[in-house]
């Protein structure tokens, strides 16, 4: 399509600058032709559009204390064997003649924690404690996965079409759990490696809500998220946050 918007500019060039009479230099010729493509671009920068994106992420993942410290103590998760991954699917809408465009649409995130030494989720009664156990343990995890609705604002500076040149995005993410366990595995003194997968709600919160933002240029992108209320209802009150490098497909 640039091809041929390009080729008939071209050929209206030529033609005013020959109706002028054949006095017209080429550097005349080159000028003309130059001042209809930028018009033709000025036209189509910011274009209204509306196109589908899928997306996947994958990076580290941790949780902060009020402070923004990491979590510490028997709460320490373990900065390489806490990750995370998205993937999610919606639609993109460039508010005409800007460079606003607005991201919505539907995510499924897991989330995983490593915790330190030999700590472990522990449920009681009226809320979850980690703490240590009484096994020899060679790894211990909780994983906690949710369905995300994002909502987010982006400035897109791509030339043409959404997501072909430099954007950064602010927004929000509500997210409905919908799994969690805890597995540990560890030495069951026989020299053999156990594992155990202990599923439950272990007091984790139905529902999260919290900040997003993201950066990128063209399909490639660095997203960061934080959210606003703690991983658990009853336990440590430490939220979740992420950063992880994607691509959208």
């Amino acid at each position: 399509m640039k091809f041929i918007v390009t080729a008939v500019l071209s050929v209206l060039g030529v033609s005013s600058i020959f109706a002028q009479g054949n006095g017209a230099t080429e550097r005349e010729w080159k000028d003309k032709l130059q001042d209809n493509y930028d018009l033709y671009v000025r036209n189509v920068k910011f274009q209204k559009a509306h196109q589908p994106w899928i997306d996947v992420h994958f990076g580290l993942n941790n949780w902060l204390n009020e402070d923004f410290s990491l979590a510490d103590g028997a709460e320490e998760a373990e900065l390489l064997r806490s990750w995370a991954w998205k993937f999610g699917m919606g639609g993109k809408y460039r508010v005409e003649n800007t460079p606003v465009v607005l991201q919505y649409g539907l995510q499924f995130s897991v989330h995983r924690l490593g915790l330190a030494d030999d700590n472990a989720l522990e449920k009681y009664s009226d809320e979850i404690r980690i703490e240590p156990v009484d096994l020899d343990m060679i790894r211990s995890r909780f994983v906690v996965s949710y369905m995300n609705v994002p909502l987010m604002v982006h400035l897109d500076f791509s030339d043409y079409g959404i997501d072909n040149g430099f954007t950064v995005g602010v927004g929000a993410e509500v997210g409905m759990r919908i799994n969690s366990y805890q597995r540990l595995t560890y030495n069951d003194g026989f020299g053999d490696e156990t594992t155990l997968t202990q599923k439950g709600e272990f007091y984790f919160q139905r529902w999260r809500y919290g900040l997003a933002l993201q950066i990128g240029y063209g399909k490639y992108k660095l997203s960061a998220g934080y959210d606003l209320n703690p991983v658990f209802h009853s336990g440590p009150n430490a939220q979740m946050a992420y950063v992880l490098l994607g691509i959208v497909l």
